[in-house]
């Protein structure tokens, strides 16, 4: 019975993943309820590997980016504030503006990615820069 419910649990979350996507909604709420998504993170974490690696890792842990897998956040751990990070970049940084290029879905799928990476704590990752977030 636990794995049927878990099924259920998993399909609504894709229909709700869907329809804030279809929607164009960016905020707290639905990005987080996108982070809860496996499909959208699953495809946030390929986004990832093919355009973030570089500057955080692989594994996200950190390399000339912030690791992002602890809990201090340089520019806002809130999910609307890593959305806008990579979509607008930072200005004076190395972290480019990726809305343009990636495109609202993917922007918002490798933020639910992100946000799923929070706390992880990967081995071998850059100490915790900027301000911890819980």
């Amino acid at each position: 019975p636990n794995a049927d419910f878990e099924k259920v649990v998993a399909a609504q979350r894709a229909i709700e993943a869907e329809r804030i996507k279809a929607a164009g909604t960016v905020d707290d709420d639905s990005l987080t309820l996108l982070s809860k998504d496996a499909a959208t993170v699953s495809k946030g974490a390929e986004v990832f590997k093919a355009n973030c690696a570089t500057c955080h890792r692989a594994d996200a842990g950190g390399n000339i980016g912030p690791n992002l897998t602890d809990n201090a956040w340089l520019h806002g751990g809130k999910p609307k504030q890593i959305y806008t990070t990579v979509n607008g970049g930072v200005e004076k940084t190395a972290m480019i503006p990726w809305g343009a290029q990636l495109g609202p879905e993917k922007v918002q799928s490798v933020t639910a990615y992100v946000m799923s990476l929070r706390n992880t704590n990967v081995a071998g990752g850059k100490a915790p820069q900027g301000n911890v977030e819980e």
